[in-house]
């Protein structure tokens, strides 16, 4: 999960919550009368947004509001203590790519990415797997040893399905690397462009070109041009 986005979002209602709990508690001690759980928390709230709000019952809130945030931002630094963020930079030169590779007969989408990745934890981070959001790490992945804050750029590369980016199209997405606690770091959204292979990489003596997938010969016009092995476009699924 994306803490950083859900952050703000989860304190605000957290926040409402708590006080709204916190304020009718205060307000059924006061005048000696039961809680009486949730519907009498429901029922105090009707009364209230029903009729003027008192002074009081406003400063309670708010106090109860403010203490509500403290709380979840200690359990958050709590949840978050000891675990190294990974900035991930991704670098325009070389651009990002993707082509299409094949383990046996099925096909997936292959990408590479020049990153500088760093960190300030107190130890080294291994990235075990990378992924595009809305996929799966399915090839083979080339671990990626992050030591700290200094380290060179590296190129970073993976396979996912299932495939969407259609022949010859960029596409735009997140990528996420997780490191060997299981922590996914995610970028922020990133343009990859199509890699482009042409029919003399495939046959320089000019004979027929047979699919990688279904053996059958492709014709010129059908050659799928992201592919780094012949395939017809249709079978690029």
């Amino acid at each position: 999960m994306n803490w950083q986005k859900v952050m703000k979002p989860t304190i605000a209602a957290f926040s409402v919550l708590f006080a709204a709990v916190i304020t009718a508690w205060v307000n059924a001690a006061m005048t000696g009368t039961p809680l009486n759980g949730v519907p009498g928390i429901i029922r105090f709230w009707k009364s209230v947004l029903q009729g003027s709000v008192p002074v009081w019952l406003a400063f309670v809130f708010v106090v109860a509001a403010l203490a509500g945030c403290a709380l979840w931002f200690l359990v958050y630094k709590r949840r978050m203590k000891g675990r190294a963020r990974l900035s991930i930079i991704v670098l325009s030169t070389p651009p990002p790519r993707w082509h299409i590779g094949a383990m046996a007969q099925t096909p997936y989408m292959n990408v590479s990415v020049h990153a500088q990745l760093a960190h300030t934890g107190e130890y080294s981070l291994k990235i075990v797997k990378g992924y595009l959001e809305g996929t799966e790490c399915v090839a083979p992945f080339m671990p990626v040893m992050v030591t700290g804050p200094y380290d060179e750029s590296t190129m970073v590369h993976f396979g996912v399905r299932p495939i969407l980016a259609k022949d010859g199209k960029a596409i735009t997405r997140r990528i996420v690397l997780v490191d060997q606690f299981g922590n996914a770091h995610r970028t922020k959204r990133i343009r990859i462009e199509p890699g482009h292979h042409s029919a003399s990489q495939f046959s320089s003596s000019g004979n027929p070109i047979q699919c990688w997938f279904c053996r059958k010969t492709i014709a010129l016009e059908e050659l799928a041009d992201a592919s780094a092995v012949p395939a017809h476009k249709s079978c690029i699924k």
